[in-house]
C-alpha cells in the first residue's frame, strides 16, 4: 500500500470515528433525533467489480440496548485497493 493510500484509509477512519461521536453527543444532548438516515450513491469508474456505482448508507434508530448484550463492536472494514488491475 502507498503512502496516499494509507493515509486516506487513516482519514476516512478518523472521520468515521468523529462522525460517530458528533451523532452520539447530538442524541445525547438532544439536539438531534435518534433517527437519521443519509444515502448517497458513488461511482466506480474503471473498478474490478463490473459495478458502476457504490451506495453507502447510513442507519440511526432507537434501539433497545438489551438486544446489542453479546455484538461485537465493529470497525470499519476498510480495504484500500489502489494499484490492482481489472
Amino acid at each position: 500500500m502507498t503512502t496516499a493510500a494509507q493515509m486516506r484509509l487513516e482519514r476516512i477512519e478518523r472521520l468515521i470515528n468523529e462522525l460517530t461521536y458528533e451523532i452520539t453527543r447530538g442524541v445525547m444532548e438532544r439536539e438531534i433525533e435518534p433517527d437519521l438516515e443519509y444515502t448517497r450513491v458513488m461511482p466506480l469508474q474503471g473498478h474490478p467489480s463490473q459495478h458502476d456505482a457504490a451506495l453507502l448508507t447510513l442507519y440511526l434508530r432507537p434501539y433497545d440496548r438489551r438486544y446489542a448484550v453479546g455484538l461485537p463492536p465493529r470497525k470499519p472494514r476498510l480495504r484500500v485497493i489502489e494499484g490492482q488491475e481489472s
